[in-house]
């Protein structure tokens, strides 16, 4: 069997030639490393988890900032502020300021809701939502600002940025969880066990990730250096394209759709019913050939809930055809053919 899996447009997600120079055009250092996340700003995307992991990584590596493509203020969410303020990490995470002035966008540590723009100098570069006001090609640019990729989620019903991230030629981690435990497979992302607890927010078991274990997989791969970082995420690239291309889903559907053997054809005999007369004469045997003849029901079992239905004047359309006598003769028909077919209701 094959899985109709979402598509990536190569067109849009790419990595771009000089990783380096596209730090430095928007104000980061290229040596820094940076850890990745895209997500809306909401309780099951583990954004406060992924900050607290983050501090065990960044108190061993002084090299490395986290990305957040997220947003703030939105309903019921997490308080960037308030968790940056209780770990110390304010000068250590960015988040994506877009203008709505000139439509400029660039990465950040947080300067509150709303600052001034760099690009324009107007005041209104807020942290919209991943997909408000910025282009698939900005958010190429976003994904290749990142060093390594990670979707720090109780559960994902696809958990797209994924994908997305791997066509950018970035290694990616993913909570072992609901639709994440697909991408192990499919992209190469290394797996974080989850473990299982109540969340009062989804009223729920959801999959909870460990933080000290995932800082021990992101400080093991920051330890292999920028090059092998490279080579894993060439790797998760090539998967990618093989798993997440938009030929390969019209592909399976269409493989779906042309395996299910059709009942009509546009050249067949149309299919008219004649008109019955004399019905209340009609004989057990009579109504069991209209049924198999006109109906097209050769399954014994569907044979016998039609029946039933006719009996409970539930099809009043066909209730009329029938007499009281026939219907008498038709339940004896219908005990007979069980004991005959073996037929389990």
């Amino acid at each position: 069997k094959k899985a109709a899996r979402y598509g990536v447009d190569k067109k849009h997600y790419f990595p771009m030639k000089n990783k380096d120079l596209a730090k430095k055009n928007m104000g980061i250092d290229p040596d820094k490393i940076i850890i990745g996340m895209v997500g809306k700003n909401q309780p099951r995307k583990l954004m406060a988890e992924l900050i607290l992991m983050f501090k065990y990584v960044a108190d061993k590596h002084p090299n490395t900032m986290l990305y957040i493509h997220s947003a703030f203020p939105e309903k019921n969410c997490w308080e960037y502020p308030r968790i940056l303020d209780q770990t110390g990490l304010a000068n250590r995470v960015l988040f994506t300021y877009t203008c709505k002035k000139c439509n400029n966008f660039y990465p950040s540590v947080y300067k509150g809701e709303a600052k001034h723009c760099k690009a324009c100098g107007e005041f209104g570069a807020t942290i919209k939502s991943p997909s408000y006001e910025i282009s698939e090609d900005h958010m190429n640019v976003v994904f290749n600002l990142m060093d390594i990729y990670i979707q720090y989620a109780t559960s994902e019903g696809a958990g797209m940025p994924v994908a997305e991230a791997a066509y950018c030629g970035l290694p990616t981690i993913v909570n072992f969880t609901t639709a994440m435990k697909d991408y192990p497979e499919t992209l190469g992302s290394i797996p974080i066990e989850c473990k299982e607890n109540y969340t009062y927010s989804e009223e729920g078991f959801r999959g909870w990730p460990d933080n000290a274990k995932c800082a021990q997989v992101l400080s093991s791969l920051i330890d292999k250096g920028k090059k092998y970082l490279v080579e894993f995420g060439h790797e998760s690239m090539g998967l990618a394209h093989k798993n997440y291309n938009w030929d390969r889903v019209v592909s399976v559907w269409v493989d779906a759709i042309e395996s299910i053997p059709p009942k009509n054809r546009w050249g067949d005999p149309a299919n008219i019913l004649q008109p019955i007369e004399d019905s209340d004469n009609l004989d057990e045997f009579g109504l069991f050939n209209i049924f198999q003849d006109y109906l097209g029901i050769n399954d014994p079992y569907n044979l016998l809930r039609i029946c039933r239905r006719i009996l409970n004047k539930s099809a009043l359309h066909m209730n009329n055809l029938i007499s009281e006598e026939s219907k008498e003769s038709l339940i004896e028909s219908i005990n007979k053919y069980i004991e005959q077919h073996n037929i389990i209701e």
